[in-house]
Order: structure tokens, then C-alpha cells, then sequence
């Protein structure tokens, strides 16, 4: 295809190809764009073939694209509504490991119609995608996908070679018991996701598939193993020398209750503080999330800061013992280590500043 030619479509379906030398006749653009729309199949008079008039590569792909169009409206016009509702689990409509999920196929036709099978699975799934740029005409893409579950299971099947379904409303109840496992929960991040989802199905004979989907939230259970470990406190200290904006040293000691904490629960920071510089610092509290995702042998990373606090500020020469209290977000997704392609997790960090200046960071975990 010449790159210095371009090609424009109208409202109204026209195709005209620009260049310096050639200018297509809109009359038989217009055949292209209204001809697919109008002839229908079973026409006594049938036009000559219009890729005859359709040289040039575009036009063809066109051509085809319309055709595709045409046939998958012509093949559900039949079916009307397809969708799937769950019943709520609870309060917050939320699922679990060993749960069953009870709900409904609805299906409405404006025609009798016969059809292969009625089927709808439920899955559990995570895949993660990034691209990067190693210069400026090459770029990768990374991608991986892991399945956790796959059930499918037929509402309503075809009999004696055949099975019509009447004109009007038609509900078939489904119910699925989620496996066992230990699975992560529902998650949405920045580079991959992790899906729970329900999925219908309605084949017919040469018809393609009519598919419908949902998705519902699934909530991991705390492992009961490791309660003992998220009960245990956690520290972290660092000492750094002031070599700008003031001298002296810097040392910050940072300590919590424990290190595993729910949605909504307040998190005391207590911060042991020796500033042996000659010039007042601030501490400032972060709670922030870390994203990490693999794919292909590499890994992407992203952080996001959820909390954001300032303390009081500390004279030179002195030692303090401050205490801050961050309050967890209640709709804050659970900490994931249980997916090999996707880990989310959350950490605290102290950062002292001097002048409006960052002099030291003095990190903890801070798992959910």
C-alpha cells in the first residue's frame, strides 16, 4: 500500500481514495456502503461481484468487515436478552473458598429457535499485561495468565437431535459450589487483575455463540497459620550523617504493634527519634501499596501512597518519642502473596526532612 495516499469514509458510507493522481468514483463507493445494507440474501436479482471494483487492500478489508457485520446481526436477531443473575451471598454480596453460588439464565427470543446447548461456567483467573519501550522503534510486550478454576455445566441440552425454545421469556436456575482452595481475592491493579466471573453460552447450528458474562467478588480467608506471625511487632531503624542544609547525624527508630491488620483498624506508629544535627527535622508517615507482576522472567512494579501524614517537628540536638495513628481504608483490597504472576502488598515508611528537604527514610512492612 502506498504510504502517501490516504483514505476517508463519510457518513453515509462513501470511500474515496486522495492522492495526486487517482480519485475513486463515488458511485460505486456507494455500492460498497449501501449495497451489504439493503440487498437481502434471498434476492432473485444478484449484483456482479463488487470486488471486482474493490482493487486496492483497504477496500477489500472493508468489503469483508461489512459482511461480518451484516451476518452477525442477521444470526441473533433471534435472541433478545441473554443474561445471568447471582444470588447475594450476604450483606456485602461477597463469596468465599467452599461457597456455592445459586442465580439464573435469563433468555428472551422473539422467534422460535433451536439450539445445541445452554451452558454457563464459572472461572477464577489472573492475567497481568504490560508493554516497554527499549528505544524508539523497538517495544515488548509481556503477558501471563494462571487459571485457579474452570466449571462448566449444561442447564439445557439438545434431545432426540433437537430442542426449540418458544417465543418469549425462558429462566433456567444454575448453581456452582466454589472449589476449596486457597485463592487470592478480587483484585484490579495497575499492570493485571485477578476475575471471578460467570459466563453463559447459547450455541446453535450455524449460528455463532451468544455469550454473556458477570463477574462477582471473591474474598480470600485468612490463613490460620500465620496468625501467630502477623501478631508479632515490627521495627525498622536507620542512622544517616547530614551532608546538606545542616550537619551532624540523623537516626530514626520506627516500631508497631504488629505487623497484620484488617480494613478500618488503626495503626499506631510510634517513632523513637535522636536528631544530633544542628537544624530542627519533621517526620512525615506514609502507608503506601506496592504492586509487583511477572511475566516472561521479568517484573513490573508500581507503588501508589494511600496515607499521608505530617508530625510534629523535632528541635537540633534532641531525642523525642512521637506517636502518630494512621487509619487503614476500609475498602482497601487484601494484601495477595498467593498468585505466582501478581503480589500486592503494604508498607510503611518514615521520612524526616529538613528546610522542606528529605534527609532519611526509615522503612517497616506493613502486611493487611
Amino acid at each position: 500500500m502506498d504510504m502517501n495516499q490516504s483514505y476517508a469514509v463519510t457518513s453515509i458510507g462513501k470511500l474515496i481514495r486522495r492522492d495526486s493522481d487517482v480519485m475513486f468514483n463515488d458511485d460505486i463507493a456507494n455500492i460498497v456502503g449501501v449495497g451489504l445494507l439493503i440487498v437481502p440474501a434471498y434476492c432473485k436479482y444478484r449484483p456482479p461481484p463488487l470486488l471486482c471494483y474493490i482493487k486496492d487492500e483497504p477496500y477489500q478489508h472493508l468489503f469483508f468487515f461489512l459482511c461480518w457485520l451484516r451476518f452477525i446481526s442477521w444470526t441473533r436477531m433471534t435472541i433478545q436478552i441473554l443474561t445471568i443473575k447471582y444470588d447475594a451471598k450476604n450483606g456485602q454480596n461477597v463469596f468465599s473458598r467452599g461457597d456455592t453460588i445459586t442465580g439464573r439464565i435469563i433468555l428472551v427470543v422473539s422467534a422460535e429457535t433451536k439450539i445445541k446447548c445452554l451452558s454457563i461456567k464459572a472461572k477464577g483467573k489472573a492475567n497481568v499485561l504490560w508493554e516497554e519501550d527499549y528505544g524508539q522503534y523497538l517495544e515488548e510486550t509481556y503477558r501471563a495468565k494462571y487459571e485457579y478454576f474452570s466449571i462448566e455445566q449444561c442447564v439445557l441440552q439438545e434431545r432426540n437431535g433437537t430442542n426449540v425454545l418458544t417465543t418469549g421469556r425462558h429462566v433456567h436456575p444454575f448453581s456452582f459450589q466454589i472449589p476449596d482452595e486457597d485463592m487470592p481475592s478480587s483484585f484490579q491493579g495497575k499492570c493485571g487483575q485477578i476475575l471471578y466471573s460467570l459466563e453463559a453460552k447459547l450455541t446453535r447450528s450455524m449460528r455463532f455463540d451468544t455469550k454473556a458474562k458477570t463477574e462477582f467478588t471473591f474474598v480470600s480467608k485468612a490463613d490460620q497459620s500465620m496468625i501467630p506471625y502477623l501478631m508479632k511487632p515490627q521495627h525498622g531503624t536507620k542512622d544517616k550523617d547530614v551532608m546538606f542544609f545542616a550537619s551532624g547525624k540523623i537516626s530514626v527508630s520506627i516500631h508497631t504493634e504488629r505487623q497484620g491488620y484488617q480494613q478500618g483498624e488503626a495503626l499506631k506508629v510510634r517513632a523513637i527519634i535522636v536528631n544530633n544535627s544542628s537544624r530542627s527535622v519533621t517526620p512525615k508517615y506514609y502507608l503506601y501499596e506496592k504492586q509487583c507482576f511477572y511475566a516472561q522472567k521479568k517484573r513490573k512494579v508500581h507503588t501508589h501512597n494511600i496515607l499521608k501524614e505530617k508530625g510534629d517537628r523535632v528541635p537540633a540536638g534532641t531525642q523525642q518519642t512521637v506517636t502518630q495513628v494512621l487509619t487503614i481504608p476500609p475498602q482497601l483490597p487484601a494484601t495477595i502473596f498467593n498468585c505466582p504472576i501478581l503480589q500486592l502488598e503494604y508498607r510503611l515508611k518514615v521520612a524526616t526532612y529538613i528546610c522542606d528537604r528529605m534527609n532519611l527514610n526509615c522503612r517497616a512492612p506493613d502486611t493487611k
